[in-house]
């Protein structure tokens, strides 16, 4: 009696999966072990083995999404097939001040304290967003500008649930 040689098949991703990549551009890729000689998945499958998951671009950094691999084992196969899956974890993103809404109008000195608004707009799981003003590059305050004048607006955002902090000047 000849018995069946083992083989494993499992899946992984293609690079870090951050939070908000959309779904379209996640790559998956199957892993096999325990080909015999020149055996190969062509060779060995009439249909290759796929991959899939549940994952979506509003799946929370730090959430492991299990791998699905859909096996089609073929008819005389000199392999026991184990079917693995896989996983993965996703990632914070990282964020650019760009991405979030700063309000700063130009007004007239009226002797009151002007403020630059600065929210996570829809952005989801971002950290304490931190606002400070000067009238000098380098040299920065919480104190809201009052006189009249230039002002940098120095942003500072504290690394969220779903993305990295940063801090940028404007």
């Amino acid at each position: 009696t000849i018995g069946k040689a083992a083989l494993k098949v499992s899946a992984s991703v293609v690079g870090e999966v951050a939070y908000g990549t959309a779904p379209e551009n996640v790559t998956y890729t199957i892993n096999y072990s325990g080909f015999v000689g020149t055996d190969n998945a062509g060779a060995v499958f009439g249909t290759l083995p796929t991959a899939s998951s549940t994952y979506s671009a509003t799946t929370s950094a730090g959430t492991t999404v299990k791998i699905t691999i859909t096996v089609t084992e073929p008819e005389n196969c000199n392999y026991t097939i184990t079917n693995s899956g896989g996983s993965f974890t996703v990632a914070k993103a990282s964020l650019d001040v760009t991405q979030l809404a700063v309000t700063a109008s130009n007004a007239v000195y009226d002797g009151n304290a002007k403020t630059a608004t600065v929210t996570a707009g829809s952005l989801v799981g971002v950290g304490e967003i931190t606002v400070l003003y000067s009238s000098a590059a380098g040299s920065y305050t919480a104190a809201e500008p009052k006189n009249a004048g230039t002002y940098y607006v120095f942003v500072t955002v504290a690394e969220g649930d779903n993305y990295y902090g940063v801090t940028e000047a404007y």
